[in-house]
């Protein structure tokens, strides 16, 4: 199966769903979980992120969490609050850039002020890239007294975060700029990301998740997880990857608490968190 990935000559994401059923298929003929098929687990739960967004009022009311609106630092707040007192997440992460980058900032300010990184938390933020370098300068030389985890994609390019690299010791991460093997050497030269959020839709599958682990680990980089609106199927996949590649060393970002209950397609109810994890099941697949 790994020779057939080399080989693949379209595209990462539509392999990496091929690879899923096979993984599941081949790891239940096995009467094993699928990250003890591809090779053994390094865990036996996995830490995720709670992801949180600047948004309006859902219309219907019907989600399961953060159904107000968060559209001001102190609504953001207020969101992150839900997460933590419902799943017990330890790591958050703000998705910024929507306002101004003086809004990021307070809203980061405010967070940290609620949960402090004495108490375990962790904290780190996204704009999607669309600050430039100098505002990224100016935003990270105003959040490094808060203690960030890292800084995603604050800017579009490797060459852009390794120039903010100058001017603060806030680790970059990026899912945008280094998200296919072929970036690795661009970012091994210009040295621009530190953190590497790998996904198995993105790189190619699975198997391709460990093989980022391991480039990781030879390059000196840390390995997070990137999640975008994941039903269970992908959630799951994305437990196993992050359970069977001992290199992850971040919790890993899953958008899966926005998901509906009744929009899920799995049997049995939706995954579940307790205290920021999720547990690795034992039975054969992804079950």
């Amino acid at each position: 199966m790994t020779l057939a990935r080399l080989n693949w000559n379209g595209s990462p994401r539509a392999w990496a769903a091929v690879e899923t059923a096979m993984l599941d298929a081949a790891a239940k003929h096995a009467g094993l979980p699928v990250c003890d098929y591809i090779g053994g687990r390094a865990r036996d739960r996995v830490e995720w992120a709670a992801y949180l967004f600047y948004k309006f009022a859902d219309e219907n009311g019907k989600g399961e969490v953060a159904t107000g609106e968060a559209l001001d630092p102190e609504g953001f707040v207020r969101q992150a609050e839900e997460f933590v007192n419902k799943y017990g997440f330890k790591a958050l992460k703000i998705k910024g850039g929507f306002f101004d980058p003086e809004t990021d900032i307070e809203t980061f300010r405010l967070l940290r002020k609620r949960f402090p990184k004495k108490d375990g938390y962790e904290i780190r933020i996204d704009p999607n890239a669309v600050w430039t370098v100098e505002t990224s300068i100016r935003v990270a030389k105003a959040i490094e007294e808060y203690e960030p985890q890292y800084l995603e994609d604050p800017t579009d390019s490797i060459a852009d975060h390794a120039e903010l690299k100058k001017h603060t010791d806030i680790p970059t991460a990026s899912n945008m700029c280094v998200s296919a093997f072929a970036h690795v050497k661009p970012n091994a030269k210009l040295d621009g990301i530190d953190v590497i959020l790998g996904d198995h839709h993105h790189w190619g599958g699975i198997l391709a998740y460990k093989e980022t682990g391991v480039l990781c680990r030879v390059m000196g980089w840390g390995l997070s997880g990137h999640s975008n609106n994941a039903l269970g199927v992908s959630q799951a996949a994305m437990l196993h990857a992050c359970a069977a590649t001992p290199e992850l060393n971040f919790p890993a970002d899953s958008h899966y608490p926005w998901t509906d209950t009744d929009e899920d397609v799995i049997k049995g109810g939706k995954l579940q968190f307790k205290d920021g994890f999720m547990d690795v099941p034992d039975v054969p697949g992804w079950e």
